[in-house]
């Protein structure tokens, strides 16, 4: 990454012309695909990207000082950066002349200042027509729309020092406007305008994701009966920073107060089903990112998934998924113990896994005494190791017991991981719960030979 431009001066206007100048120029435009994506190709364009950018870029061993400038400004051109591919992606290459307009737009768009953005399309368009427009007319007709653009987004950057610079909660916050950005880069190159009615819709979609997120993550906080000074002083922050309405804001206040929401009253807020989804994700990340999840916020997102509609095997699924893409979540993550953070997901996995086939071994006894050579296989695995062939008969029939038992199909699933972790418990288990007395008595009758012995 360059060194930042020290000409920017964020307090004073034009800041935000000058820097999507130069970063609009320093941009890399990426190789163009042979046809414009899709919407669903363009969806997993942008998904695939976030998982792999920088959008907080901090130098190795960088002082306090100017920091909190160096990563609203470097993020901001990665924003730029991935605003310019996305053109690319939808067929619409901005020629350089235009390149800083449309970011501006966009810009506009995602800060929710469709005036602005509308009458800076005004002058795109005519630009892009061929017209001609004097530079001291181009400058005084943009100089109020950027400088309200640049005010708007300058609030969203952290002074040096702050406890949410840099924090996954913050790196979660960029992530989820840039996505925004994206999605109205979207909107933008396919329909040549600012189009107003569904520019707002994306926003508040986006807002609403943002207010229930923070919503659930004081319930989680609140979970134990309190919450300590820190996490009330990097929630207040994560409610300034989210542009909600003076009517959102107390609401939130009130409910860091101590009224957090219930998992009920969440549920009755959060209809659809991928938000809730998201945001049970959210919730979990949440947990393992602030340290070890206690017993009170485990109940609490085993509420939330049950007010949600979510069976155990959906949250032991949803949070297996979750645990497999957390090495994709590079920027959400970046800066964090990360080896701390996987080894509590992991362990957290594990619990609930055990959970799981606990709650459903006397289906699972049934099914395995009534299936093939299960029952020796799994007596004679307590005696001694199985050879490969052994171990994979025993997990092809185990896989096939789980899709009889609807609890336990999520076993059988096309999910990574998900095997690794569900039948080595169900065989450490079933052995003791299928044959008590083979254990107490020494039953030799039930052992399988190994293959020297025969």
């Amino acid at each position: 990454m360059e060194i930042i431009d020290p000409d920017i001066q964020l307090s004073r206007n034009p800041w935000l012309t000058r820097a999507i100048r130069t970063y609009t120029q320093r941009a890399k435009p990426p190789s163009p695909p042979s046809a414009p994506l899709e919407p669903r190709a363009f969806d997993a364009w942008i998904q695939s990207r976030l998982r792999s950018v920088t959008l907080i870029h901090e130098e190795p061993g960088q002082q306090t000082r100017g920091l909190g400038r160096h990563v609203f400004l470097t993020t901001l051109e990665k924003q730029v950066q991935l605003i310019g591919e996305a053109g690319v992606m939808l067929g619409h290459p901005a020629e350089r002349h235009l390149a800083a307009l449309e970011a501006a737009i966009l810009f506009g768009m995602g800060a929710n200042l469709l005036r602005d953005a509308e009458k800076l399309s005004d002058i795109w368009d005519d630009l892009a027509a061929g017209e001609t427009i004097p530079e001291d007319k181009l400058s005084r007709a943009i100089r109020g729309p950027m400088a309200n653009i640049g005010k708007a987004l300058a609030r969203g950057r952290l002074d040096d020092g702050h406890p949410l610079l840099g924090r996954a909660f913050h790196r979660l916050l960029i992530h989820s406007e840039t996505l925004l950005l994206l999605q109205q880069a979207e909107l933008f190159y396919r329909r040549g305008r600012v189009a107003e009615t569904e520019a707002l819709t994306l926003f508040s979609r986006a807002q609403l994701q943002k207010l229930y997120a923070i919503e659930a993550i004081i319930a989680l906080s609140w979970a134990d009966g309190v919450i300590d000074p820190m996490e009330q002083r990097l929630i207040k922050t994560l409610i300034q920073l989210g542009h909600f309405s003076r009517q959102e804001q107390r609401m939130l206040h009130r409910r860091l107060k101590g009224d957090p929401p219930t998992a009920e009253e969440l549920a009755r807020e959060v209809i659809d089903p991928s938000q809730r989804k998201l945001l049970l994700e959210q919730v979990i990340l949440t947990g393992l990112i602030d340290g070890e999840i206690a017993p009170a916020e485990e109940r609490f997102i085993e509420r939330l998934a049950d007010a949600f509609g979510i069976d155990s095997s959906g949250l032991l699924e949803q949070q297996l998924q979750l645990l497999n893409d957390m090495d994709a979540l590079t920027e959400v993550t970046r800066g964090l113990s990360w080896g701390g953070v996987l080894g509590r997901a992991r362990r957290q996995t594990q619990s609930r896994a055990e959970r799981l086939v606990k709650d459903n071994l006397t289906a699972l006894v049934t099914e395995a005494r009534e299936t093939g050579d299960l029952v020796q296989l799994l007596a004679a695995s307590t005696r001694r190791s199985l050879t490969a062939e052994e171990s994979e008969r025993v997990k092809t029939q185990l896989l096939d017991i789980c899709k009889t038992i609807p609890s336990l199909a999520i076993v059988a699933a096309p999910i990574p991981g998900i095997s690794a972790i569900v039948l080595p418990l169900m065989i450490k288990l079933l052995p003791f719960s299928i044959l008590p007395t083979a254990f107490t008595e020494d039953d030799e009758s039930l052992l399988i030979p190994t293959p020297e012995e025969t």
